[in-house]
């Protein structure tokens, strides 16, 4: 209560001694009441004020714990960020290499391609080939066949050649023994005129 409170109990005069008392009382109970409701009062902010402190303490551990976690979070993210950064690179790189297998694959399926007609020309050119080869065996099987019958012919023939020579080689050397003293003496004869011819020769040059 203010003092401006307490003058209005107060009397202003002095009236006698139980009113003195009796308004004195009057002002204990109020004071009396005051205090109460000031202790009240008191009370309640302690436990007001203990709530708050316990909720302070709780906001700053959980503060503390958001500031960790946020920490946390933003090492995390620096983490994430930089794996973000290597990805960025490693696909920059496999796109780059990509490009590259790209090309490579178009100038493999280019020079397959080649290939295949190469070798489709070559296998076009083998099966001619061999067709050609297969009629110059069956040319050939012909021609050994005719040339075996032509050997087997010239060889009857020069049999029987043989054996008409040999039969006339051996009448002619029948017949050259039977005239051998006619040829012997045809053969003096021959060499005796030769002579004679010499000397006429050896004559005349002198």
């Amino acid at each position: 209560m203010s003092l401006e409170e307490t003058s209005k109990v107060l009397p202003s005069k002095p009236s006698g001694t139980s009113r003195v008392i009796e308004s004195l009382h009057q002002q204990i109970d109020t004071l009396t009441n005051q205090v109460n409701e000031l202790n009240a009062d008191v009370t309640e902010l302690k436990q007001k004020n203990s709530l708050i402190t316990r909720r302070n303490e709780t906001l700053i551990e959980q503060l503390s714990n958001a500031k960790h976690q946020t920490e946390v979070s933003e090492s995390l993210l620096k983490r994430k960020e930089r794996r973000v950064i290597d990805l960025e690179i490693q696909l920059t790189d496999a796109l780059s290499n990509l490009d590259t297998i790209k090309f490579d694959y178009d100038n493999t399926k280019n020079r397959m391609s080649k290939l295949q007609e190469k070798e489709n020309s070559t296998i076009s050119e083998y099966e001619r080939l061999q067709i050609a080869y297969d009629m110059v065996i069956l040319s050939q099987k012909e021609y050994k066949i005719q040339m075996i019958q032509q050997v087997n012919e010239l060889r009857s023939e020069l049999s029987s050649f043989i054996n008409n020579r040999e039969k006339k080689l051996n009448e002619n050397i029948d017949l050259i023994k039977k005239q051998e003293p006619e040829i012997l003496s045809s053969y003096k004869s021959v060499v005796k005129n030769s002579k004679q011819l010499e000397l006429i020769y050896l004559e005349t040059i002198e």
